[in-house]
């Protein structure tokens, strides 16, 4: 038997993984059985942040820190003047988006895009047009091991420039204008109750695509000697299969049980669709060997989400107790085409500063409370803050994950994606009007 680890921080990591796994298993509970309380699932998320608040880098401590303490302090004047105490929600605010987050994770465990080291690389224009677009697409269904996974490839065979960057921050950064398996689309999820996701994702999958294009034809334009010796990684599509397939039934079980949070429904079909994968492929005992190994080594990385999105919980619980003491006060009349259109402008601007969209999504969801928004509509604002705000920030994780890795400076990525992230404010505040018109 393999003997027990003695380090604490191995110890916090092992204590971990099962407690995500049970935060995921009671969510999923709760939401096919309402009467069965959340607090389960989000004390588990709790213990499991306290466990894993070491090994998060210091700088995201600091950030979550400041977030609670703003939300503890709301809270607290909000009830001093005559807001609600609700202690309960800090608890459990955000265990459904989280839940969700650490189930899709499992999707790593059959998706992952094979390349074989000896294969030869295709080269050309064609060859970045193909490797943006699986960028995109297994950014979309695996996360952030997309951009690790292409960009060490890539950078293998020095090729990895500014022309590279660029293809990896848009290419996976627009996923989250409609990927259902992006931290993005919970978010949006959980602060958008009533959204409808096949609208959410008619309207981001063309935003995304004209992002793409957009890129392509820029680097045509601008930069065609790199474009024409540029060496792609060689995608095989073949391998997007799984994540098609769970997509498709994420919305078929939608559709004939609407009330089924979409939340809890690839909470639920992403283990188990992945489950039955790997046992087709390798025998259920090897399959359960590595869904444990996935559980207790993959897990407990996501302590930086986890952390966070506790974090943006207690701030959504204290600003809405903010909020509730200000009685009649409302921000706008009403939500129209022009004041998503002029909120979107606001979010992406915070987010090239820095602000993670986490954070205005929480509060501009708050502050639009009262006046009852839209649910798709304000969702679209919140996915379109997040999938152009993540290419203009220069503290995003992508961009920070290719400066760590391939040592390109975070900070140039505003200059590069400038005029990228105008062109898709542009054409989302397009959507935004053209959506209301249709109402």
């Amino acid at each position: 038997m393999k003997p027990y680890p003695r380090h604490p921080g191995q110890v916090a990591t092992v204590l971990a993984g099962p407690l995500l796994a049970l935060m995921i298993i009671f969510a999923v509970i709760h939401g096919v059985w309402p009467l069965f309380p959340t607090w389960p699932s989000g004390l588990s998320a709790w213990l499991a942040g306290v466990l894993l608040w070491s090994r998060t880098p210091r700088r995201q401590r600091v950030q979550v820190g400041v977030l609670a303490v703003l939300g503890l302090a709301g809270l607290f004047w909000g009830w001093h003047n005559g807001g609600p105490m609700d202690t309960a929600a800090l608890i459990d605010q955000n265990h459904a988006l989280l839940s969700m987050l650490a189930a899709v994770s499992f999707l790593r465990l059959v998706s992952m895009p094979d390349a074989s080291e000896d294969e030869t690389l295709p080269g050309g224009g064609h060859a970045y047009l193909r490797t943006l677009v699986g960028m995109h697409l297994f950014g979309a269904a695996i996360n952030l091991s997309a951009v690790v996974i292409i960009g060490d490839r890539l950078a293998r065979q020095g090729t990895f420039d500014k022309r590279t960057a660029i293809l990896i921050s848009r290419g996976f950064s627009s996923a989250a204008l409609w990927s259902t398996f992006f931290a993005g689309m919970a978010v949006v999820l959980a602060y958008s109750p009533g959204a409808e996701l096949p609208i959410l994702i008619a309207v981001g999958l063309p935003l995304a695509v004209a992002g793409l294009a957009y890129t392509y034809a820029e680097a045509l334009v601008t930069d065609p000697s790199r474009l024409a010796a540029f060496s792609g990684y060689p995608i095989h599509f073949k391998s997007l299969w799984i994540p098609g397939l769970l997509a498709a039934c994420v919305l078929v079980t939608h559709i004939f049980l609407p009330h089924w949070s979409v939340l809890t429904v690839i909470s639920l079909l992403a283990p188990v669709l992945t489950f039955i994968v790997l046992g087709r492929r390798r025998g259920c005992r090897r399959a359960v060997a590595e869904v444990w190994r996935h559980v207790n080594l993959r897990l407990p990385e996501m302590s930086g989400e986890l952390l966070l999105f506790l974090a943006a919980g207690v701030l959504a619980v204290g600003l809405a107790s903010v909020v509730a003491s200000f009685d009649e006060w409302l921000p706008f009349a009403d939500f129209t085409g022009t004041t998503a259109s002029m909120i979107l402008v606001v979010m992406v601007g915070l987010a090239a500063v820095g602000i993670h969209p986490i954070i205005s999504v929480t509060v501009v969801a708050t502050w639009l409370a009262p006046i009852h928004p839209d649910p798709t509509l304000l969702a679209m604002v919140f996915l379109m803050t997040w999938g152009i705000g993540v290419a203009s920030s220069p503290l995003s994780a992508t961009h920070l994950t290719i400066q760590g890795r391939y040592g390109i400076e975070s900070w140039r990525f505003f200059r590069w994606n400038l005029s990228y992230c105008l062109f898709m404010l542009a054409l989302g505040a397009v959507l935004l009007h053209l959506y209301t018109w249709l109402l």
